[in-house]
């Protein structure tokens, strides 16, 4: 197809990102609800788009949990993936609505940050700008940093979180 581009490669993912829109699915209710607290590794799953970029992720993949809308967006929680996609009945928890839907998910690993990195740092950052959230904000599950902005995203994070998270 001309003018298509070439599907995504795992040489090209730094990390994959997951995103959680507000206004689907209340994050923030989510956590408090099982008392989710910074610092922590919890295993949890999130769903994701039946695609081909999602039959990439691997366990041992690291991830990424971006917060959008208009409240505080940005990124929350950072961690691994445990497993590969599978699917699953989705319960009241998820994350893009489809309760008692059959979704593909995702199992991860991660750790709420103590302090969330807001877009407006990630967009101000030289690397970070140009990633696939600020290109194609509108896309599914899951989206992808570069290596390259994977490795300035760590510039704005705690090595001790980067250590409980598995990054280092």
């Amino acid at each position: 197809m001309a003018g298509s581009r070439p599907r995504l490669s795992r040489g090209e993912v730094g990390a994959w990102v997951l995103k959680g829109n507000p206004a689907v699915w209340d994050y923030r209710a989510a956590l408090a609800a099982v008392d989710r607290r910074p610092g922590v590794v919890t295993a949890h799953a999130w769903t994701v788009g039946v695609t081909h970029r999602a039959r990439l992720i691997e366990p041992g993949d690291p991830m990424v949990v971006w917060i959008t809308g208009p409240d505080e967006p940005g990124i929350y929680e950072i961690g691994l993936a445990t497993g590969r996609v599978g699917t699953c009945r989705v319960g009241t928890g998820s994350t893009d609505g489809a309760q008692g839907a059959t979704s593909d998910v995702v199992p991860i690993a991660s750790v709420l940050l103590s302090a969330h990195v807001p877009r407006d740092d990630l967009r101000a950052d030289p690397v970070l700008r140009g990633a696939e959230q600020f290109r194609i904000p509108l896309i599914r599950n899951p989206t992808y940093l570069t290596p390259e902005q994977r490795d300035a995203l760590t510039e704005h994070l705690e090595q001790s979180e980067l250590r409980t998270a598995g990054w280092l």
